[in-house]
């Protein structure tokens, strides 16, 4: 869930992936590093090249991209690994949003360390210091839980959360809504983030984690 300011509609990603310097910035607000990191996300996206061209040329024209306005997706993906559940948009322009759960298969597994990845581990029925993400191509935002999928299905102990926008600031808040699986609804846990630019261009949103019925999902 994602709610944009009527600001937006100015130069909002330029803001986004904004330089630490309003004097580095181009007559267009980019500058080389701008546009290297810009291609940089997409690329590691999987957007093509001509997309990423397109989309390159709707910001420097001062459009918002599809991912970061109320617009539904056209297309919507899973990609699973041994340790990470990432659930992918792709928008009506090309551009793309995620939302990806860390998850590990084993405790042998998650005691491996990768950079900077908070990792699931396992203590008993539980999958403890969950880290929950959800991206886009200019922005992040975090927090760590855990939970229990078996019956009956919970969440505890909600922490670390953040977000990080290149260029600007950010702001978060959120909580464990409901501990435990009943009639209900799932057990269920959120993060509400507020993002700010050096132009006062601004953004928010929430997403979330639910474990319900032996299996957990994301928004």
């Amino acid at each position: 869930m994602r709610t944009i300011s009527k600001a937006l509609l100015c130069a909002t990603t330029i803001a986004l992936l904004g330089g630490s310097g309003v004097a580095a910035q181009a007559s267009d607000g980019w500058t080389a590093a701008d546009l290297a990191q810009f291609r940089t996300n997409m690329t590691d996206a999987g957007i093509d090249r001509a997309t990423q061209d397109v989309l390159e040329n709707k910001l420097r024209s001062q459009q918002l991209l599809d991912s970061m306005r109320d617009v539904a997706p056209i297309r919507t993906f899973t990609e699973d690994s041994p340790t990470t559940h990432r659930t992918v948009s792709v928008y009506p322009d090309g551009s793309r949003s995620w939302t990806e759960a860390e998850v590990a298969a084993s405790a042998d597994e998650s005691s491996k360390s990768r950079s900077a990845v908070t990792k699931c581990g396992t203590s008993g029925a539980w999958r403890v210091n969950c880290r929950v993400d959800i991206s886009d191509l200019v922005s992040s935002a975090w927090f760590v839980v855990d939970y229990k999928a078996a019956a009956p299905s919970q969440v505890r102990d909600f922490r670390g959360a953040g977000c990080q926008i290149l260029g600007g600031s950010c702001t978060v808040s959120g909580k464990i809504e409901r501990a435990t699986q009943n009639g209900a609804g799932p057990a269920w846990a959120y993060l509400n983030y507020s993002v700010y630019t050096w132009s006062q261009i601004s953004a928010s949103g929430q997403f979330g984690i639910r474990v319900a019925n032996g299996s957990l999902s994301t928004y």
